[in-house]
């Protein structure tokens, strides 16, 4: 399949064609790979120029391969998404790259490799350091019954896997403490236990959990939503944050 695409630079259109060429002056090629390091095939790849306008977009093929040819030796970014079924729902997910360096942009001139791998959790090294929906895995959002935010609150989660991840992998059981606004980071997605302890006079007491203010109880089941549209174009990960409350037992 042949694909024309345009570039604005100096003033001038550029047009180009992708033929799904070899490597060499003007390319940007590389392959896309899961967190087992097993080809992820149709994934999306956008390689976008930094300075001006335009956007070469094509997909993975099985063997987890992709090539961008024709492009003028400018800066680009290149981002990659791929939808994954996961327990009935089918997620949106970004890719993330093997290096930090990577995250940069790169100029084809001589052509150039830029490879993408899946990552479940971690931080998305182009996003805002600010953002709780920087990472690779899901953010939660803990609330009281009174819907406020539990900033620094002396609470302890205790997240325990009843699934396996996203990723088929086991999982672990997490520990974690809300930040100063109010968010539990980086978990993976996956279907959790959650209980949690609250920190008083030196002592753990228990306290109450529920995915909703009016139903809490002992523990609370945690599973991170779907997006509710494509996260293609997205610089975060794809996902919607996950909510839990808390009040004293």
């Amino acid at each position: 399949m042949k694909a024309v695409y345009g570039f604005l630079l100096a003033g001038a259109v550029l047009a180009f064609s992708s033929i799904g060429g070899a490597g060499g002056a003007g390319t940007v090629s590389g392959r896309a790979l899961d967190t087992k390091g097993q080809p992820i095939a149709n994934a999306k790849i956008w390689v976008k120029p930094v300075v001006t306008t335009g956007l070469y977009e094509t997909r993975t093929d099985s063997s987890g391969k992709y090539t961008a040819t024709g492009l003028p030796p400018v800066g680009y970014r290149v981002m990659g998404w791929f939808e994954r079924d996961y327990l009935g729902k089918r997620y949106c997910l970004r890719l993330g790259h093997p290096n930090a360096a990577d995250y940069s942009p790169v100029n084809p001139a001589k052509g150039a490799t830029r490879d993408l791998v899946w990552r479940i959790q971690g931080r998305i090294e182009d996003t805002e350091p600010y953002s709780d929906m920087g990472y690779f895995g899901g953010s939660v959002s803990l609330m009281n019954e009174q819907f406020v935010l539990a900033r620094n609150a002396p609470l302890e989660l205790t997240f325990t896997p009843t699934e396996p991840l996203i990723d088929g992998s086991s999982g672990k059981v997490l520990v974690r403490q809300p930040n100063s606004d109010g968010f539990i980071l980086d978990v993976p997605v996956g279907v959790y236990q959650v209980t949690a302890t609250r920190l008083e006079n030196g002592q753990k007491k228990p306290v109450r959990l529920g995915n909703r203010a009016d139903n809490l109880g002992n523990q609370a089941i945690l599973e991170f939503p779907a997006a509710k549209q494509s996260c293609v174009g997205s610089t975060a990960s794809g996902l919607e944050r996950a909510y839990l409350y808390w009040g004293d037992g």
